[in-house]
C-alpha cells in the first residue's frame, strides 16, 4: 500500500504490485462497518464530474478523474481504428463508444450499437510507468477490430463476442479479428495462447480438418472450440502473410455470405481441397 486517504468512516487506498515485470497501482476502497476496515464500492466522489471526449470516429464518456488515461487511450484507439478500417477496407464507418466505467460490471458489449464498455484502470490496475495497461489497450483493440469486421462482413449481432453468436461463420471470423490484433498490437496475451494450444495439438496429432472451422460445428468441449480458434488464427495468417494480405476484406464479405468452405475459398481464388 503506497498511499492511504482517510475520510470518516471511508478510506482510499492506492495499492502497488508487479504482474509480468511491469508495476502497476490500482485503488482500493474501504468503509468502517462495526470497529473493522471493509472492502467496499468505489466512493463516487472520489471520481468526479462525467465528461466525454469524441475524435473522428470514436467518443468516450468516462468521469474526471480518468482524463489523462482517456485523452492518451482516444488517441491511440484512433489509430486502431484507422489502420483496421484500412486492413479490411471499411467504407463508412461505424462511429464506436467507449464507457470508462468507475464501477465493475458484467461484460457484455452491445456490438450491433457500437457501445462498449471499460472498466476505470484506477480499479483493474494503471501502469507506473504512464504507459497504457495492455489489459486495456487489448480489449479496446479487440472491440474496435471486431466491430469493422463485422461491418465489412455485413453481419448484424447484438450478443457479446465472448460466446458463439457472432452469426453463424463465428470461428474464422475470430481468426480475421486475432489475425490483425497481432499485427496492431504485438505484446497482447491473446495469441501466444493460441500459438501454444496449435503446437500442443500437432505434436500430439490432434488438429482437426479445415473443414471444422466451418458451420455445423461439433467441438463437443472448450478444449477443442479453443483449438477451432487457433487454427483459423493460423489459417487467417497464412492467407495474408504468406499469400495475399488483399484476401482478407474479401473473406470477410464471404463470411457474411456464406457458410461453405469451398464458396469462400472459391472467393479468394483458392481450391479448398488442394489447400
Amino acid at each position: 500500500m503506497t498511499d492511504f486517504v482517510l475520510l470518516n468512516d471511508v478510506a482510499w487506498a492506492t495499492v502497488g504490485y508487479e504482474q509480468d515485470g511491469i508495476r502497476y497501482q490500482r485503488m482500493q476502497f474501504y468503509h468502517l462497518i462495526n470497529g473493522q476496515w471493509r472492502r467496499t464500492a468505489p466512493d463516487p466522489v472520489f471520481w468526479g464530474e462525467e465528461k466525454s471526449l469524441e475524435t473522428r470516429n470514436l467518443r468516450f464518456v468516462y468521469h474526471a478523474r480518468d482524463e489523462a488515461l482517456v485523452q492518451k487511450l482516444s488517441r491511440w484507439a484512433e489509430e486502431i481504428y484507422s489502420r483496421a478500417a484500412l486492413e479490411f477496407n471499411v467504407g463508412a464507418s461505424p462511429h464506436l463508444t467507449f464507457y470508462i466505467d468507475p464501477e465493475p460490471r458484467p461484460d457484455s458489449p452491445l456490438i450491433t450499437e457500437g457501445e462498449f464498455h471499460l472498466a476505470s484502470p484506477e480499479l483493474t490496475g494503471m501502469r507506473q510507468d504512464g504507459e497504457l495497461p495492455i489489459a486495456l489497450s487489448q480489449k479496446t483493440a479487440y472491440n474496435i477490430i471486431l466491430r469493422l469486421a463485422l461491418e465489412k462482413s455485413g453481419t448484424r449481432i447484438g450478443a457479446s463476442p465472448h460466446e458463439p453468436t457472432i452469426g453463424p461463420n463465428w470461428v474464422v471470423m475470430h481468426g480475421v479479428v486475432y489475425w490483425l490484433l497481432d499485427r496492431l498490437l504485438p505484446d497482447n496475451t491473446a495469441i501466444p495462447g493460441l500459438e501454444a494450444r496449435l503446437h500442443e495439438a500437432a505434436s500430439s496429432g490432434e488438429l482437426m480438418p479445415l473443414s471444422s472451422l466451418w458451420p455445423p460445428y461439433r467441438y463437443g468441449s472448450l478444449q477443442r472450440s479453443a483449438l477451432a480458434l487457433a487454427e483459423a488464427h493460423s489459417m487467417v495468417s497464412y492467407l495474408a502473410d504468406t499469400t495475399d494480405p488483399g484476401r482478407i476484406p474479401v473473406l470477410l464479405r464471404m463470411l457474411g455470405t456464406t457458410i461453405k468452405p469451398s464458396e469462400t475459398m472459391a472467393a479468394l481464388g483458392l481450391d479448398f481441397r488442394q489447400f
